[in-house]
């Protein structure tokens, strides 16, 4: 496969002109090298990525701020809700939001581990940690029926996105395409879950409704993607 020697787009072998920036393609040695040029700018802006990460210093100081936020929005909540109807009730739905944020950022703060491995343990600390909320605050069996299910398909959803993109070659739109489908699934499992949990059945509606417009959204983006990962011009494909 050639490679454009302007901008440096992959190309097909038969393609005579770049589709994007429209200079003439040249073979041979001189490919040959902008190969080897293009390799080492993937490899230079690996390494900027790389170097951009966030030090253990800087995870621990995002996460302290992160816990002084969460802290004060729960205090804040617990005590509006108890001001008001002399007892904690819906002020514990915002603290199981505020806990599982917690726990996540704990997890990506002080785990050094794969992506994979930091979601599963954030899953289970966050797990244990609204359930026993849910038991100290009344037991309403929220939690086992709803929370937990809900953060369980999530953590489901983001780890298998992580691992589709981690597996594609060539990443641009599609990621994009995938990330809808995923949102799609998502939507989907919050629908059965909540439907379950209120009326102990399942009818989707809107989840559907979302479904439908993601997937011909996503269809074409994976379209554009293809059609750009083979090289072709979209201003001509389109008529523009």
């Amino acid at each position: 496969m050639n490679i454009c020697t302007n901008c440096g787009v992959e190309l097909e072998p038969d393609i005579k002109v770049c589709p994007l920036c429209e200079e003439p393609v040249t073979s041979g040695p001189s490919n040959d090298k902008n190969r080897v040029k293009a390799g080492n700018e993937g490899l230079t802006r690996k390494n900027h990525f790389e170097a951009r990460r966030m030090s253990q210093l800087q995870r621990k100081a995002t996460w302290e701020l992160v816990s002084i936020i969460l802290i004060q929005l729960v205090i804040t909540t617990s005590l509006i809700n108890f001001i008001i109807n002399r007892e904690i009730s819906w002020s514990e739905y915002p603290v199981a939001v505020f806990l599982v944020i917690f726990s996540y950022v704990s997890s990506f703060a002080f785990l050094n581990k794969r992506r994979v491995i930091q979601l599963v343990y954030a899953f289970v600390t966050a797990s244990v940690g609204i359930y026993l909320l849910d038991t100290f605050t009344g037991g309403n069996n929220w939690a086992l029926k709803l929370g937990i299910p809900l953060l369980f398909f999530l953590n489901l959803l983001v780890i298998v996105l992580l691992l589709v993109f981690s597996g594609v070659k060539r990443r641009g739109i599609n990621l994009l395409a995938y990330s809808f489908m995923g949102a799609a699934l998502l939507c989907i499992s919050v629908e059965a879950i909540t439907d379950l949990y209120i009326t102990g059945e399942i009818h989707l509606v809107w989840s559907l409704i979302v479904t439908a417009c993601v997937i011909p959204v996503a269809s074409v983006l994976l379209f554009m993607h293809h059609r750009m990962k083979k090289g072709r011009d979209l201003n001509k494909l389109f008529h523009i």
